[in-house]
């Protein structure tokens, strides 16, 4: 197996154990969503989650300590992602393409609630071929209303591999692009929200997280988890390249076509999701972290 093959693979499973160890979380309101996330472990990684799992407490200390934030921005961004999904398809989305889906588990968790929507997963073809070979050991079969598209992000443009794998323009799509565009050059993210853009039908719109520019151009170090973050990623050769100044978000969206409906920061993640009911923090996240919703304009 190749290097990026490889590379792609150990990522989705690095984010997938962490979503694994949250969704055992004793408390209700804090645990992780995504309960079908240890399914996809591979043998070096499950073994390492039954072991963080025996010793739980001390095991998240260290991790903490190694990525500071990283384990409860898991939780939030999984459940605020969640929602988003939850309204649209209230709304009457008639596709959802999730953008490096890698082992993301939605369409399966939210098998009936999905069921009259056209899913596409699109990912690196190895990450998808060992997906498969996972999901396989949790159901007989995948979902009849799921296509999943190979695809590499910086080699292949979006547009005609999701026309040759049956997605349809004028039907109103959700787009979920979850922990992507941060490891993408500028170009890439501007043609995925090109495509968006260009070919999905009115009330069409995407959902994503990003980092603030100044973590990316290495003049913010001080906040939590920005340096373990650029260091740590730099050494897996997944540099982070790609952030936005969010003074400014609303107009680069603008720019792109695109209406801004919400746009949460890393404290307003903190307040909504991690407070316990006498208003205490049950923990921190990344600090330099956004989740964005965005409409297509026009």
């Amino acid at each position: 197996m190749s290097a990026s093959r490889n590379k792609a693979i150990e990522s989705a499973e690095g984010v997938a154990l962490f979503r694994a160890l949250g969704a055992l979380e004793p408390r209700d309101a804090f645990r992780n969503p995504d309960f079908l996330a240890r399914d996809f472990l591979g043998p070096r990684y499950r073994r390492t989650y039954h072991l963080m799992k025996l010793f739980r407490r001390f095991s998240l200390r260290r991790a903490e300590r190694a990525m500071p934030g990283s384990y409860w921005y898991l939780f939030v961004r999984t459940r605020h992602l969640d929602e988003i999904l939850l309204e649209t398809v209230a709304e009457g989305i008639e596709q959802l393409v999730i953008l490096g889906a890698g082992y993301d588990s939605r369409i399966y968790r939210f098998r009936d609630s999905l069921r009259q929507v056209a899913c596409f997963e699109v990912d690196h073809p190895a990450t998808q071929a060992a997906k498969r070979r996972h999901l396989r050991r949790r159901f007989p079969e995948l979902p009849s209303n799921l296509t999943l598209v190979p695809i590499d992000f910086n080699r292949e443009r979006l547009e005609p591999v999701l026309a040759e794998s049956g997605y349809q323009e004028d039907k109103k799509t959700l787009f979920i692009w979850e922990g992507v565009c941060l490891y993408l050059p500028d170009s890439s993210v501007d043609a995925v929200f090109e495509t968006v853009r260009g070919h999905a039908a009115p009330g069409s719109s995407i959902a994503f997280d990003y980092v603030t520019r100044a973590v990316v151009d290495g003049q913010d170090s001080s906040t939590l988890g920005a340096a373990e973050t650029r260091q740590g990623t730099t050494g897996l050769g997944e540099p982070i390249l790609f952030g936005i100044d969010p003074a400014k978000t609303e107009h680069f969206l603008a720019e792109r076509g695109f209406e801004l409906l919400s746009d949460l920061s890393s404290e307003a993640l903190s307040e909504r999701y991690l407070r316990e009911g006498d208003g205490s923090a049950v923990g921190e996240i990344l600090g330099f972290t956004h989740i964005a919703h965005a409409r297509m304009l026009g």
